[in-house]
């Protein structure tokens, strides 16, 4: 979506984001806006991550790395 929702910004629990690194120009800014707007939202970018191909590996470290986990 372009445009977050009011449900969207409603969302009052801490709220992971994730979005590749290139993917298309329209996610990256509808990804950007809604963490901007989130109260509580965080955006990873996971740079293996591409268009709409999730790495699982990628994504792992970067939720990881914000973690307290060894």
């Amino acid at each position: 979506m372009s445009t977050p929702t009011a449900a969207m910004l409603d969302v009052r629990v801490p709220t992971t984001i994730l979005r590749g690194e290139p993917t298309f120009p329209m996610l990256v800014a509808a990804a950007d806006r809604l963490a901007a707007l989130m109260p509580h939202a965080e955006l990873v970018v996971v740079p293996e991550s591409h268009d709409h191909g999730v790495d699982p590996f990628g994504t792992v470290r970067e939720i990881r790395s914000r973690l307290a986990v060894p």
